[in-house]
């Protein structure tokens, strides 16, 4: 995937659900980084979306790491990596485009165990997929 276009076809039945849980992620952070154009939620530097970008979490959890529209956006390396997310300006940022209430529904999810079936990582593949492919 290091193209950052959508990898070739994959028997999904085949992989266990821990890669299948990664392909997600892997075409979620494609999916963010090139949605956003490589601009960094948190500072607004544009950079190379496939290797100096990062998909960023506000909170992180097992219940949370899908939670696209509420808790994951585009972040350049130096403020998801070096600026530990770069939390405090993530969180006004996100309160301004999506408000308090759906915050607030992140905190209560943040410690709660989500377990994904094979069924929803399938169907998050094939989502972001259609969504990657639906930018070019």
């Amino acid at each position: 995937m290091g193209s950052g276009q959508c990898p070739e076809p994959v028997y999904i039945f085949m992989i266990s659900l821990k890669g299948l849980r990664k392909k997600a992620w892997d075409l979620q952070s494609i999916y963010v980084r090139r949605f956003a154009k490589g601009i960094c939620f948190t500072c607004d530097i544009k950079k190379d979306w496939l290797r100096e970008c990062d998909a960023g979490h506000y909170l992180h959890g097992d219940a949370l790491d899908f939670e696209l529209e509420k808790n994951i956006r585009c972040q350049c390396k130096r403020c998801n990596n070096h600026l530990s997310g770069n939390s405090g300006i993530f969180l006004s940022r996100l309160i301004k485009q999506i408000g308090y209430d759906p915050t607030d529904e992140l905190l209560e999810k943040k410690h709660k165990i989500r377990k994904f079936t094979r069924e929803e990582l399938e169907g998050l593949v094939e989502t972001y997929k259609r969504k990657i492919t639906d930018l070019a």
